[in-house]
């Protein structure tokens, strides 16, 4: 997976570009 985005150790990916959260 790439993207402008950051994630934590709990598996939460928040895209900068559009702000939007994912659970993995």
């Amino acid at each position: 997976h790439v993207c402008n985005a950051s994630e934590n150790s709990k598996g939460i990916h928040i895209k900068k570009n559009d702000a939007k959260v994912k659970l993995f």
